[in-house]
């Protein structure tokens, strides 16, 4: 019968002119609403819900930014000096180390301009650190130095290094090696490390609670590395599922802390009011790419021991949080276009039986 013999039955028919005027609607509406979830649909699936890829995607746009406008640096006679100076999306442009008290260009990009051969620029492909060195500093070191980027205008990171008079070693002592910048394998101070993350490598822990992380490096001379720096690059640096913690949460809801002594360095990482999506694959990062790793899930929606494989860290071979929650979505992408699509196939069957 023709679509166009409805409105003869339900004037014949009342009762099921009715029920066949409201399936028209309904595979009308669903049909149109099907395609709108369609191209919904497709459009979420590009948005990555991990914290990895907003981390990837936030590093490389923008202008070059530098990670500190002042710096303070202290220094021992005889030692090796490490002045920092971190550049995000460099790019095409070009880092140079200015001494200010005599303005002396030092060093551009990698090469040492100065003639005093105890300055080198330490730059390692794939880090944002440009480090100017000065091996068996002394007194008269000690001064302004800038780190420049020539862009425009031209920004700048300033550095005060102050070198002791003396070595008297409770004043030293008293320099907090907490908030210290030194990269990994950019200080020949350290030539042996060793981290150690203290406790189980898999911790389960109830959602709300605040967890506490303690992370020890160990090594040489660990402790006689003395920069002053903000509280966002400290020696040793915390990550989960490979993002930093600082660029995942907030300061309300993370904190680091460090202390040291002579031969080791020790950190802190304080989380509050943990929820199921915290979960993940824990690692403090030291000096030379040393790491140590702890796994916490907090059981519910994305906890649980799936993170675990035959009781070894599953951070090398189990997918990661991300990975994890895609699947997951487009397995739920999936079944709901299945169950759309037979529910629209049952609707048409239903209205060609009515109308014939």
């Amino acid at each position: 019968m023709e679509v166009s013999m409805i409105p003869l039955m339900m004037r014949s028919n009342p009762s099921i002119s009715c029920i066949k005027f409201v399936m028209v609607l309904l595979f009308l509406t669903l049909s149109c609403t099907n395609a709108a979830i369609a191209v919904a649909v497709s459009g979420l699936s590009g948005l990555e819900s991990g914290a990895q890829k907003w981390w990837r995607g936030w590093e490389h746009q923008g202008e070059p930014l530098l990670a500190s406008d002042q710096i303070n640096v202290t220094a021992i006679p005889g030692h090796t000096v490490t002045l920092p100076c971190r550049v995000s999306n460099l790019r095409d442009k070009t880092v140079s180390w200015i001494r200010t008290r005599d303005l002396t260009v030092l060093a551009v990009d990698l090469i040492t301009v100065s003639t005093d051969n105890r300055i080198r620029v330490v730059h390692h492909e794939g880090t944002e650190d440009w480090l100017l060195e000065i091996r068996k500093v002394v007194p008269e070191d000690g001064g302004r130095y800038e780190c420049q980027v020539n862009t425009h205008p031209k920004i700048s990171t300033k550095v005060n290094l102050h070198v002791l008079q003396n070595l008297d070693l409770p004043s030293i002592h008293d320099i907090p090696v907490a908030d210290t910048g030194i990269p990994p394998k950019q200080s020949e101070l350290l030539e042996q490390v060793s981290m150690k993350m203290q406790g189980r490598h898999y911790q389960e822990v109830s959602p709300g609670a605040t967890i506490h992380l303690i992370c020890k490096a160990t090594g040489r001379g660990i402790g006689s590395i003395h920069v002053v720096r903000p509280p966002s690059h400290n020696l040793i640096s915390w990550t989960v599922d490979d993002v930093p913690v600082k660029a995942l949460w907030s300061k309300d809801k993370v904190e680091v802390q460090e202390s040291w002594r002579e031969d080791y360095v020790e950190s802190i990482m304080t989380l509050h009011s943990v929820q199921p999506e915290d979960s993940g694959t824990f690692s403090c990062l030291g000096p030379r790419d040393e790491l140590d790793k702890v796994i916490v899930s907090i059981p519910g929606l994305g906890g649980g021991r799936q993170h675990i494989q035959h009781g070894k860290m599953a951070a090398a071979t189990g997918p990661s949080r991300s990975s994890s929650a895609a699947s997951d979505r487009n397995h739920r992408q999936t079944t709901f276009t299945y169950l759309t699509q037979a529910l629209l196939l049952y609707l048409h069957l239903m209205l060609y039986t009515l109308i014939s």
